[in-house]
Formats: structure tokens, C-alpha cells, sequence
């Protein structure tokens, strides 16, 4: 396996045409074929379907994505470090989440590591829910952050709670339920629900949703990727959507109103235990001061 097998697998996966990805690439479309063959070859696998209309992913391909990244990634990283022999070396810093909103409020704690490490350099990645433990044990991302889960099973993985943060229901301004001060489940049984991929979803929001949508016709409930896209559907007054409240930013086109029949949530930050590096153990305290000064 080589640098430009992956090369040419992200450009075809990104594309979705081999004759667009060999334009990226400025390499023949047979020359972008044959790596795409070989490097199948080498894995066992086959990574796209492939007609005479169309190029899709296979499952096999859509698992291999996020490892060619890294290939890709760490190899880039290695040549930068030799580039120039006067460049401090810089330090990588991943930090995973499930969903982007998750990360919003790392401004401070971000900028007082820059402080203390000026050649750290911060990336984020977006991860199902399911990968986030797998990708801090293999050392993929450095740091993960989300809502509190059981770890008992997961144990090279150390959760630091962060700030606990109440479950709410968002709606739109002059919305009914716009000027309750808070709401029970039972109270938003009659409204139109915007919903994002269950996938990204907190075990109290799943738990929610299950009571709400078996309530509701089909034509009731909006499906959305991300909680961006559902908020986005909420301020245009298509319906309301069930958020931990930290997640939400101000808005003069919503208002947040919290569930007071559901448990808090507890948000926090995953690290690998007994192996976390100096950065690592200065981030989470850097992280844990600036959480504080939002309570």
C-alpha cells in the first residue's frame, strides 16, 4: 500500500468519478484505475461499484474512508516534519465529536493552548457515536468529546465530566410553547418534531424521541443529519426539536425551554487512560477551568 493508492481512493471516493479524480489528480484515468484495482487487490476487498453511469462506495469502501485519511494524514505530517529543518515541529492535536455542536464551546480552552503550546495544531473529526471509543483506544484522535455514557466495558477510556446540562425542547419564536419557562414530555405531544440522525442522538434524547414519534403521522416528523440542519428547520417554524440546552446557541429566532421531567445530562471529555501524553492531561485541565466559568 502506497501514498498514491490512497491518494487516488480519496480523490474517486470524494468525486465519485473517475475521470473528474484523475483531473484532480493530474494522472491518466487508466493510471487511476489500475491503483484503485491494486489497492482492492491488497485489502481483499472491493471499495467502489462501480456502472457505466455511476461510481458508489461500498460498505467495505465507506469503512476504509476514515483509515485512508489517516494514512494520508500521518504520511503528510512525517514529510512536513523534514521539510524545513529550521520549523518547530508542530503537534497534532485530533479531537473527536459526534456531532460539530459539541465543539462550540472550546474557544477558550483552545485559545489558552495555543498560549502554552504555539506549535499545537488542533483538528476536529466527526465520528458516529460508535467509533468515538475505538478511535481514542487505536490513538486515532487525542481527545473525544460527548455526552456521559457507561464506560464499564471500554476500560482504557477515562471520562472527566465537564458541566451537566438539562434536556430541552427548542421552538421557534411565537411558537405556543415559546413563553413557558419549562415543559414536561407530555406537553409537546401535539407539535410538529425535527429530528437528526439517531445515530448522533444522547441516550435521554433517544429515550424522548421513542415516547414522541410513536405518537405522531410520519408526515409530524422532520429527519436532519445534524443538529445545525434541525435548528435550521426549527427558526423557519416547522416544528420543534429536543436538544441538551448546551448545545443550543443564542438565537433571537428560538427559545429554549427545559424538559423538567427528564434527568440532566452530563457533558465531558474521553481520553485513553494510564496513556495520555502531557498535552493531553494540560488540555483537560485547561478544559475542566473553562467549562467552570460557565456554570
Amino acid at each position: 500500500m502506497n501514498t498514491v493508492q490512497i491518494e487516488c481512493f480519496l480523490s474517486v471516493a470524494a468525486h465519485l468519478n473517475f475521470a473528474r479524480a484523475s483531473e484532480h489528480l493530474n494522472l491518466s484515468q487508466p493510471a487511476v484505475t489500475h491503483q484503485i484495482q491494486s489497492l482492492e487487490a491488497e485489502l481483499g476487498v472491493k471499495l467502489f461499484n462501480r456502472s457505466t453511469r455511476t461510481v458508489e462506495l461500498t460498505m467495505e469502501g465507506q469503512a476504509f474512508l476514515d483509515d485512508a485519511r489517516s494514512i494520508l494524514h500521518i504520511s503528510e505530517r512525517a514529510k512536513a516534519k523534514f521539510s524545513d529543518s529550521g520549523n518547530a515541529e508542530m503537534l497534532a492535536f485530533n479531537i473527536g465529536c459526534v456531532d460539530l455542536s459539541q465543539i462550540g464551546m472550546l474557544d477558550g480552552t483552545l485559545g489558552r493552548m495555543r498560549e502554552l503550546y504555539p506549535n499545537m495544531h488542533p483538528s476536529f473529526r466527526q465520528l458516529p457515536r460508535g467509533m468515538l471509543f475505538p478511535k481514542l483506544e487505536d490513538g486515532a484522535i487525542d481527545v473525544a468529546f460527548g455526552l456521559g455514557e457507561d464506560t464499564t466495558n471500554r476500560k482504557l477510556i477515562r471520562y472527566q465530566e465537564l458541566v451537566r446540562t438539562p434536556l430541552c425542547c427548542i421552538c421557534p419564536a411565537g411558537h405556543p410553547l415559546s413563553g413557558r419557562r419549562s415543559v414536561t414530555v407530555d406537553d409537546l405531544n401535539d407539535h410538529n418534531l425535527i429530528i437528526h440522525n439517531p445515530g448522533g442522538q444522547s441516550p435521554g434524547t433517544t429515550a424522548i424521541l421513542m415516547r414522541l414519534t410513536g405518537k405522531r403521522h410520519l408526515s409530524d416528523i422532520y429527519h436532519n443529519e445534524q443538529v445545525e440542519d434541525a435548528l435550521v428547520l426549527v427558526r423557519a417554524g416547522f416544528g420543534i426539536s429536543i436538544q441538551p440546552g448546551i448545545f443550543v446557541p443564542a438565537s433571537t429566532g428560538m427559545t429554549v425551554i427545559p424538559i423538567t421531567d427528564m434527568d440532566e445530562l452530563s457533558f465531558g471529555v474521553y481520553s485513553k487512560e494510564h496513556t495520555e501524553g502531557k498535552m493531553v492531561r494540560t488540555f483537560i485541565r485547561t478544559a475542566i477551568d473553562e467549562f467552570s466559568k460557565m456554570a
